[in-house]
C-alpha cells in the first residue's frame, strides 16, 4: 500500500512538473516583438539616425523598456509581453547642430510618439515614428496645482488651485496680454466606457473650455530670468485657519480670477462659494467659460493647460461632437499662438484624449501613472499633490533652467504638495 501511495505521489509530482513546463513554454510562446522605425521631419533630413533613444511603456503596469536605434534608425524590442504600449523616441540637438536646420542658435529636442500600440500574443508590431520639434520657449508652465485636497478634515477641495509660469530664458519676459486656457475635451480618459475623445483635428486649433487673459499694456508685468508669476484661482491664505493642512497661501499670488461680475453682465450666475475676489491682487480678464451658470475658472483636475500669444481674441466656438442633452461648446484657439502647453491626462493609456498636438507636447503627463523619483506619491484627485516641471540644469549664477523638451511625459514630475516659486532665484 505504501509503495502504491508513493507511486501516486510520484505521478502527481511528474504531472505537476510537466504542467509547469507546458505553462512556461506557452507563456514564452505568447511573447511578441515591437520594431520601431525612426525617421525625422523634412526640415531635419540628413540627421544621423543611429543611437536615438526609444522607449516603450506598458500602459497596464507602467513598466518601461528602452533601446537605441541602429544605423538604419531601427530599434527592436524582442520577447516582450502582449499588452498596450506607448512608444516614444527623442533626440536632443545642441544649439551648434540645430542652427544648421532651424536657422536659430537654440537647442532643440526632437520627439515622436505613438500611443496605444496593441501587441497581441505572439504578435509582431511595427511602429513608425517621425521626429520633429522646435526650440524651447522663454516662458514655460512650471507648475499646475489642480488636483486639490481634502486631507486633515479641511475641505479646501480645489479652491486653492494655481498655475505658475516661469521665465526659462536669460532675458526679461512680459505676460501682459497673454492668454491662459484650460483645454477640452472635459473627458480625460479616466473612464473610457462613459466618455469619448473629442475627435476634432488638432492641426490648426485646440479647443478651450475656459480662457483667461493677463492684464497689462505690454510692459506692466515683467518676469525676470529665473523668476515666475503665480495665477491663483483665489488669492486667499487658506493656511490661516489650519497651518498644517495640505493647502496653499495664495494671498501672495501675482494674479487671481473673479468671474461673478462678468457672468452677471451676460445674464449668467456665478458661484460666490468658490469664487472669491482679493482687491489687492490684479484680476485676470475673463474671456470664455463654457459653464452657463454657477461656474468659475477652476482648472480640471487632470486638465491640459496652454499659454498663448495672440493678436486678437478668438470668438469662434465648436460644438463637442459627443454632446448629448447638454451641449458643450469650446472656444477655438490657434495652435500657431501657443507659447507653451502641457497635456495632463488621467490614465497612461489615454493618448486618444490628448488635447494638444504633438508639435506642442509630444507626449502627455499622467500623475496617477508617474514612475519617477516620487513614484510613491499617488497623483490622485484631492490628494494635495501637484505636478511640476523638472530642473534640467543649474547655471553658475544659481539660475535653474527647467526641462523643456516639448514632451511632458519627460519634463514633469509629481510632488507631494504644491511648491509655488520654489525655483525662483533668491
Amino acid at each position: 500500500m505504501k509503495k502504491f501511495v508513493n507511486g501516486i505521489i510520484a505521478c502527481v509530482m511528474i504531472a505537476a512538473v510537466s504542467m509547469g513546463t507546458g505553462c512556461q513554454k506557452e507563456s514564452e510562446s505568447a511573447l511578441g516583438s515591437i520594431t520601431v522605425k525612426v525617421g525625422v521631419s523634412e526640415i531635419f533630413e540628413g540627421l544621423d539616425l543611429s543611437g536615438i533613444s526609444v522607449k516603450i511603456v506598458n500602459t497596464s503596469d507602467n513598466s518601461t523598456l528602452e533601446a537605441e536605434t541602429q544605423a538604419d534608425g531601427v530599434a527592436v524590442f524582442n520577447e516582450i509581453s502582449p499588452a498596450i504600449y506607448n512608444v516614444s523616441a527623442s533626440l536632443e540637438l545642441p544649439a551648434e547642430v540645430a542652427v544648421n536646420y532651424t536657422g536659430t542658435n537654440q537647442a532643440v529636442t526632437l520627439n515622436g510618439v505613438a500611443t496605444n500600440v496593441t501587441l497581441l500574443p505572439s504578435g509582431n508590431q511595427t511602429v513608425e515614428l517621425v521626429l520633429d520639434g522646435k526650440a524651447g520657449g522663454s516662458l514655460v508652465i512650471k507648475e499646475i496645482y489642480s488636483l486639490g485636497a481634502t486631507k486633515d478634515d479641511y475641505a479646501i477641495l480645489f479652491k486653492d488651485q494655481f498655475i505658475e509660469i516661469y521665465n526659462n530664458s536669460d532675458e526679461v519676459q512680459y505676460v501682459d496680454g497673454l492668454y491662459l486656457a484650460d483645454l477640452g475635451p472635459s473627458a480625460d480618459g479616466s473612464d473610457p466606457d462613459k466618455s469619448a475623445p473629442l475627435g476634432l483635428s488638432l492641426d490648426e486649433y485646440v479647443y478651450a473650455a475656459k480662457v483667461l487673459q493677463f492684464p497689462g499694456n505690454g510692459t506692466d508685468y515683467p518676469v525676470e530670468p529665473g523668476k515666475s508669476i503665480v495665477m491663483a484661482l483665489n488669492a486667499v491664505n487658506y493656511k490661516a485657519d489650519k497651518p498644517d493642512a495640505v493647502t496653499v497661501d495664495n494671498s501672495t499670488a501675482d494674479f487671481d480670477t473673479y468671474a461673478i461680475d462678468w457672468l452677471q453682465e451676460q445674464g449668467r450666475t456665478g458661484n460666490p462659494a468658490l469664487d472669491v475676489d482679493n482687491p489687492q491682487v490684479p484680476t485676470m480678464k475673463c474671456i470664455y467659460l463654457n459653464i452657463q451658470n454657477n461656474g468659475c475658472f477652476n482648472f480640471a483636475s487632470y486638465g491640459s493647460v496652454a499659454l498663448f500669444k495672440l493678436d486678437s481674441t478668438p470668438t469662434e466656438t465648436v460644438l463637442d461632437p459627443n454632446s448629448l442633452s447638454t451641449q458643450i461648446y469650446y472656444l477655438k484657439m490657434p495652435v500657431s499662438g501657443i507659447i507653451d502647453g502641457v497635456d495632463n491626462l488621467a490614465a497612461t493609456d489615454a493618448g486618444a484624449y490628448k488635447r494638444l498636438p504633438s508639435s506642442v507636447d509630444a507626449g502627455f503627463f499622467c500623475p496617477k501613472g508617474y514612475t519617477g523619483d516620487n513614484a510613491a506619491i499617488t497623483g490622485l484627485n484631492y490628494s494635495g499633490n501637484s505636478i511640476r516641471r523638472k530642473v534640467a540644469k543649474v547655471l553658475p549664477d544659481g539660475r535653474n533652467v527647467l526641462s523643456d523638451t516639448n514632451n511632458s511625459t519627460n519634463d514633469f514630475e509629481v510632488v507631494e504638495a504644491p511648491t509655488p516659486r520654489c525655483y525662483d532665484l533668491n
